[in-house]
């Protein structure tokens, strides 16, 4: 019987750490949504102010969350491409919603390639959209996080009770 009771509570615990492994997963897209925001921040920045080569700017942009997805390699990977190509592969190692993809890749598609104002609208129309969906993101990842704790030590609780 008491090897039961422990196999049981382990069983809840492992889906309350399922629960919470999905829940970081969603939390990380949460986190590489801000580091690509103040990333095109940087770029508007350095855009209408330093006027300084798409590429240097890549270089010198700092964000751990991007880093470790690969994000920043591969915008740095071969400066003697295209910064807009570059861009549109480094938009593929983000774990965020396609929709939010989609929008960075076609503002890839014309990354460096405008007039300085128009790149800039084009930037601060991204900014917005991309604010927008942090906004509502936030929103809901706050409650969902517990949530899918608990749905995932609920799972558990039901897996328990068939096997025993």
């Amino acid at each position: 019987m008491t090897i039961k009771l422990m196999a049981s509570g382990l069983i809840v615990a492992v889906g309350w750490f399922a629960g919470g492994a999905y829940a970081d997963i969603k939390k990380q897209g949460y986190l590489e949504l801000c580091g690509v925001i103040r990333l095109l921040e940087t770029l508007k920045s350095g855009i209408l102010y330093s006027r300084a080569e798409l590429y240097g700017m890549f270089f010198d942009f700092s964000d751990k969350t991007l880093s470790e997805n690969g994000f920043l390699e591969e915008l740095n990977r071969n400066p003697s491409s295209h910064a807009g190509e570059a861009f549109k592969r480094a938009a593929e190692r983000l774990s965020i919603d396609q929709k939010i993809k989609d929008v960075l890749t076609a503002f890839g598609d014309t990354l460096g390639l405008l007039d300085r104002d128009t790149q800039v609208e084009r930037l601060e129309s991204c900014v917005s959209f991309l604010e927008s969906e942090k906004t509502s993101l936030k929103e809901t990842l706050e409650s969902k996080l517990k949530s899918y704790r608990y749905l995932g030590a609920l799972g558990g609780s039901l897996a328990a009770i068939i096997l025993f």
